[in-house]
């Protein structure tokens, strides 16, 4: 799906709102059909009440469709059910030209391709040249990713340089919060999470770490980077 106005992105969310007893949910757009199937890793019934700045997505089964009902697709949809979590990230995602329905829509095809799907989510309001810091801490590729909202989905190293990180995809709690013990960065992140649910799935806005640490560790993240990453 392409990128839509706001309006439109509100027009086409409303049709996701979730309830304890729905099983289902419809949009039309256009000829298509838009199915969403009640069946979630995340139950709405297990939603408790979250910090400002951290809240909640859900994981929906997903089924695209003809309007005569033959499929065109089916898989996994990352939403939100929360107008003030939305409004939050759409304010930070505004710089960047992007909102928080194309955000997570975009990150659940990436996340759909890799064949797994993120514990958390955690946004910064800047994007910092600390990826190379990132992977000094990453024990196991699988253990969480980055990326930057400026990232363009050809991105390759050669052509645009080490890439800058605004945000964690989390996949593993334990290892996440170990990382958190040994960097200002990944501690600011884990300020957000510690004591959310495992069950359930987060998206938030982390504070920012110190910017002297920032400025400090960012003098030689290009040079770390390549290290981590080369051979």
């Amino acid at each position: 799906m392409g990128t839509r106005k706001k309006s439109e992105q509100r027009h086409f969310y409303h049709h996701f709102q979730i309830s304890d007893d729905a099983r289902s949910y419809v949009s039309r757009i256009g000829s298509k059909i838009i199915l969403i199937d009640g069946e979630q890793v995340s139950r709405p019934s297990e939603r408790e009440p979250v910090k400002q700045r951290c809240y909640q997505f859900h994981l929906l089964r997903e089924r695209v469709q003809r309007a005569d009902g033959s499929a065109i697709s089916s898989g996994y949809l990352m939403a939100m059910d929360d107008p003030e979590g939305e409004e939050a990230i759409d304010r930070l995602l505004e710089p960047w030209g992007n909102v928080a329905f194309n955000f997570l829509m975009n990150l659940g095809l990436t996340c759909q391709q890799m064949g797994r799907w993120p514990w958390a989510i955690v946004l910064f309001e800047k994007e910092y040249q600390l990826a190379g810091h990132a992977v000094s801490l990453r024990k196991c590729r699988e253990d969480f990713g980055f990326s930057s909202y400026s990232s363009e989905m050809d991105y390759t190293l050669s052509e645009a340089g080490v890439p800058r990180l605004s945000f964690f995809i989390v996949f593993n709690r334990d290892a996440f919060k170990a990382a958190a013990g040994e960097s200002p960065l990944f501690l600011k992140a884990w300020d957000l999470l510690e004591g959310k649910s495992e069950s359930l799935h987060w998206i938030g806005i982390a504070d920012p770490p110190p910017q002297e640490w920032v400025v400090e560790a960012s003098a030689r993240d290009a040079q770390l980077f390549v290290e981590m990453t080369s051979g």
